[in-house]
């Protein structure tokens, strides 16, 4: 029985790869003999050899992960082999036919992106020669044993806008040398104690994205450092005890992610102006007073310090009454959904302060000395999380349950909360019946939110 007349008879896939005539583009294309040979590529050489064909056609060269303890000289002239293929006899048309389309190719001054992720580079010498990369866009250096770069050949790559070298053995990088182009900039993991110039004002135009994590060492950040774009900026689990009024004050509209968890920071930041910021991560550090926000953070971790109260998280709160009206009939409404402030020493939680986050979805106050919690969060609408293990509440112990699932009976204990006290006058309350609409002076609950952003900028000005 063939394997024609019966279905289940099939050829080895491999096989019948390996037979077969292939079809006409394939025999046509200059580049196919080079990639069949070098699929198969093992060791660091070949891989060499075929990961730079295929930086010709494609402007990028990926050699993470191989083997190189030293960059070849090939990737700094990645045309020089096409040379020593190439005879010049223009009488000879089968090499002409054969080479006309290896000519339109990417050259090192044209490369977009290089990987060389995941090698032993310690004593590369040879990474002197990088200026030849003048396109250079994407430089990745992940994990590759470096003690440093050669900074001022990278000011002179302006095409570079990402610089990802995390998990390195950098001691000091000098911002200053960085070229105007970047916008990403990873130095994740490394044992950074210094980062530039402290005297004089660096300027980073286009940078949007910082990440200096897990740097240890990182006591603090250039006194002049100058980021008007940053957009998220990373730098957790280091040591930085303070942080710069001119480095905050030159990001102060285009922040949006600031991480400084796992510091060693005692004073308390001032971000009002930070109309951008979204998340605020803080914990684990030595702080005693809250930072001053803007009322548009949406997430705010405080977990693991040595807070006792949340009065002053907003500063425009002084100007208003309990419940968040100003006297002019408009109400202050933050956009905090998250507040994360366990591990502190909480005796109280500020009634004002409670009272106005009416967007309010998850509360984290475990392990605090709380007694009570104020009736008003009974009433925000919003609210289907609380945390609040590891607390002496005496007063509203009643009213703690917990699910067989785990965690605290959340509807439970707002309920009772709501049974303590009539429903608060103003906006964004659970059965507010208590309010109508002349109390906010006929404006409705958006309109009012608007004007009173408005208002609070003319104020700050």
């Amino acid at each position: 029985m063939t394997a024609k007349s019966n279905p289940r008879l099939k050829l080895n896939p491999a096989f019948q790869a390996a037979h077969s005539k292939g079809d006409k583009k394939n025999k046509n294309d200059p580049w196919s003999e080079v990639e069949t040979q070098l699929a198969s590529a093992t060791n660091g050489e070949e891989k060499v050899t075929f990961e730079i064909v295929q930086a010709r056609k494609t402007g990028k060269l990926q050699l993470c992960g191989a083997g190189l303890e030293s960059l070849p000289d090939a990737i700094f002239d990645i045309r020089n082999d096409l040379l020593d293929k190439y005879t010049g006899n223009l009488d000879d048309e089968s090499q002409l036919k054969k080479h006309e389309k290896a000519w339109e190719c990417y050259g090192e001054e044209m490369l977009t992106m290089i990987d060389l992720s995941e090698n032993n580079l310690s004593n590369a010498e040879s990474l002197e020669r990088m200026d030849c990369f003048k396109a250079l866009q994407s430089l990745h250096l992940r994990n590759c044993q470096l003690r440093t770069l050669p900074w001022d050949v990278f000011q002179n790559l302006n095409s570079l806008k990402v610089l990802d070298a995390p998990g390195n053995n950098f001691v000091a990088v000098p911002l200053e040398k960085m070229p105007e182009s970047i916008s990403t900039l990873n130095l994740a993991n490394n044992c950074i104690e210094n980062l530039g110039d402290d005297l004089n004002t660096i300027l980073l135009p286009n940078l949007l994205k910082l990440d200096l994590q897990g740097n240890k060492t990182i006591v603090r950040l250039p006194t002049k450092l100058c980021t008007p774009r940053l957009q998220h900026a990373y730098m957790s689990k280091n040591s930085i005890g303070t942080i710069s009024k001119h480095f905050l004050q030159s990001c102060k509209e285009s922040l949006r992610t600031l991480d400084l968890g796992e510091n060693e920071l005692t004073t308390p930041l001032n971000l009002v102006q930070h109309s951008e910021l979204q998340v605020l991560q803080l914990r684990y550090n030595k702080i005693r007073d809250v930072p001053s926000i803007h009322q548009n953070l949406v997430q705010l971790t405080l977990s693991h310090n040595n807070i006792s109260t949340i009065k002053g998280l907003y500063p425009f709160l002084e100007q208003c009454n309990e419940f968040g009206r100003t006297d002019d009939g408009d109400f202050f409404r933050p956009n905090l959904k998250e507040l994360c402030i366990g591990q502190n020493n909480l005796s109280e939680l500020h009634m004002q302060t409670m009272a106005v986050m009416t967007n309010l979805s998850f509360l984290d106050v475990a392990d605090n000395s709380l007694e009570t919690i104020p009736s008003v969060v009974g009433y925000l609408k919003d609210l289907n999380k609380v945390v609040l293990d590891g607390n002496p509440f005496r007063i509203i112990r009643s009213a703690i349950s917990y699910r067989p699932q785990g965690g605290i009976d959340t509807q439970k204990l707002v309920r009772s909360l709501r049974k303590k006290d009539n429903p608060p006058k103003g906006p964004g309350y659970h059965a507010s019946a208590g309010y109508f609409e002349e109390d906010s002076g006929g404006n409705d609950a958006g309109t009012s939110q608007k004007m009173m952003e408005a208002k609070m900028l003319v104020r700050m000005a």
